[in-house]
C-alpha cells in the first residue's frame, strides 16, 4: 500500500492519494440519488464526460452507489486523471488503482471535504430538495412522476439554480465559473 500524504485543506485533516496538482483545478461536484433511474445512470455517466471534455475542469465525486458511482464508472473508463474521489469508507486497493491511474483520492471527511472543494455542483435526480454546499448549483430536470425526482425538480424554481436541459453546453460554459481559493498543506 502506498503512503499517503497527509495534508491540511482549509483546516481539514486529509490523506491524499495521487495527483495534488488536481486540488488546484476548478473541481465540478456529480450528485443524486443512491438508487437512481437508467436515465438518471446515463445522465450522470454524459455529464462526467461532458465536464471533462468541453471545459478544463475536473469532476469531483465521493464513490458511493448511485448517480456518483455512473459518474466516477465513465471517468475510470476514459478519464481517470480528471478526478478526485473522496474514500468515503478508507482507501481500498481500488482507490490505489485509481490514484495510480492518474486521478486524486482522498481520505477525509467526506460531506466537509465536498462543501469546502466544489466550485460548481450538478444534481442529478435526488429525492430531497437540500442544496449542496457549492457556490454554483446547477439541476438537471427530471421526470414529474418519478418520486426519486422530487427534490431536484423542487430545486428548478429557485433564482439561484441554474436549469440544465442540455449537459454539453452547461459543461463548456464551466470556463466561466470562479474557482474557489483552496488553501492546502503538506502536513508531514
Amino acid at each position: 500500500m502506498p503512503i499517503p500524504t497527509r495534508l491540511a485543506i482549509d483546516g481539514l485533516s486529509v490523506r491524499a492519494y495521487g495527483r495534488l496538482d488536481l486540488l488546484e483545478t476548478r473541481l465540478v461536484h456529480i450528485l443524486g440519488s443512491l438508487d437512481p433511474t437508467p436515465h438518471g445512470t446515463r445522465v450522470a455517466e454524459h455529464a462526467a464526460l461532458a465536464v471533462v471534455e468541453r471545459s478544463d475542469s475536473c469532476v469531483l465525486l465521493h464513490d458511493g452507489p448511485g448517480i456518483a458511482g455512473a459518474a466516477l464508472d465513465a471517468l475510470t473508463l476514459s478519464a481517470p486523471d480528471r478526478a478526485v474521489v473522496i474514500a468515503r469508507r478508507g482507501v481500498t486497493p481500488w482507490h490505489e488503482t485509481l490514484a495510480s491511474s492518474g486521478a486524486l483520492v482522498l481520505e477525509g471527511p467526506a460531506s466537509r471535504l465536498l462543501a469546502h472543494l466544489a466550485d460548481a455542483a450538478l444534481v442529478i435526480e435526488q429525492a430531497h430538495s437540500a442544496l449542496p454546499h457549492s457556490p454554483r448549483i446547477a439541476c438537471v430536470p427530471g421526470p414529474i412522476l418519478t418520486a426519486g425526482t422530487a427534490g431536484s425538480n423542487a430545486l428548478l424554481v429557485r433564482p439561484d439554480v441554474e436549469i440544465v436541459p442540455e449537459l454539453d453546453q452547461w459543461a463548456r460554459r464551466l470556463h466561466y465559473t470562479a474557482q474557489r481559493p483552496r488553501q492546502y498543506k503538506i502536513a508531514d
